[in-house]
């Protein structure tokens, strides 16, 4: 697979893959490579997700207190 991750700086990311399941319109892959600074990049951007997360669940619980 190669896509580009989203955010402020767009990284390209490149792996291959091993289709582990698939249900209607969706599948699981695994990554069986990930090509050179590619785990650091998806990391990063997976980090930032959580982040993201955190915050707005944070953000949703202090408009509720």
């Amino acid at each position: 697979v190669r896509f580009d991750l989203p955010g402020v700086t767009t990284q390209k990311f490149e792996a291959r893959t091993v289709l582990v399941w698939t249900h209607n319109a969706s599948a699981g892959l695994q990554f069986v490579h990930i090509e050179a600074g590619g785990r650091e990049n998806f990391e990063s951007w997976l980090n930032s997700l959580e982040a993201q997360l955190q915050f707005r669940v944070l953000a949703d619980q202090a408009s509720h207190s």
